[in-house]
């Protein structure tokens, strides 16, 4: 789910899945218990906003830069799923959503139209903390990613948004046709975009994490990542 954020989709998604949703309570390596009605009320658009606020937050402060320093990239993408479970009171559906969305690495959507290009913003992050949030991303994801600074860490969106989608929509085909579609999409309309076989990788890991979830909830990204 690169570069796209649609929140009319995504709630039309959560609702017509809500039943999922619902019973997506987990109880996992290091969670407690909660209720359903903690979980259920982070669906609401309040608290989701608010935890995808605070998600962010977390990930560009100080305490989440040592996290990953002393525990390298692999072991911090779950410190962030985990953190989003413990924020989502343990609605893995929501908890991928908001990690989706917490781990954006554009700060506008740049859309190629005739004549002229139209921005529209991703984050209501100032640019310091942008900056400051993406730049504490996790990069070596992959036993291959680049040696760069920025490394692998655009397919964190990726990965966790097309778990989100399969593990709601409880089926690898729509989320595999809509990764496929948004990966043409860029190429030809968003500015700078482009093709990425990379990034397909990650929808599909993304898509395995989804489903193994649905049958152990105690998966976590880098049961995932690391095979």
């Amino acid at each position: 789910m690169k570069k796209i954020t649609n929140f009319l989709t995504v709630y039309l998604i959560i609702f017509v899945n809500f039943h999922t949703i619902m019973f997506a309570t987990t109880q996992t390596r290091s969670q407690p218990n909660y209720s359903i009605f903690e979980s259920l009320i982070t669906l609401l658009p309040p608290f989701l906003f608010k935890n995808i606020s605070d998600l962010k937050y977390y990930i560009r402060g100080d305490k989440f830069s040592e996290y990953k320093l002393q525990n390298g990239d692999l072991e911090a993408v779950d410190e962030i799923y985990r953190t989003a479970l413990h924020l989502t009171r343990g609605n893995t559906g929501i908890a991928l959503l908001i990690c989706t969305f917490a781990t954006l690495d554009h700060y506008t959507l740049g859309i190629k139209i005739p004549i002229f290009n139209i921005y529209i913003p991703l984050t209501d992050e100032t640019k310091e903390e942008y900056k400051q949030r993406v730049n504490n991303l996790p990069t070596q994801i992959y036993t291959n990613s680049p040696k760069t600074q920025s490394g692998d860490r655009d397919k964190l969106q990726h990965f966790f948004g097309s778990a989100f989608l399969v593990y709601v929509l409880e089926s690898q085909t729509p989320a595999n046709t809509y990764s496929e579609f948004i990966e043409k999409f860029e190429e030809r309309y968003i500015k700078n975009g482009n093709y990425d076989l990379r990034d397909l990788i990650a929808n599909e890991d993304g898509q395995r994490f989804g489903l193994q979830l649905s049958k152990n909830q105690n998966t976590l990204p880098s049961d995932i990542l690391k095979k």
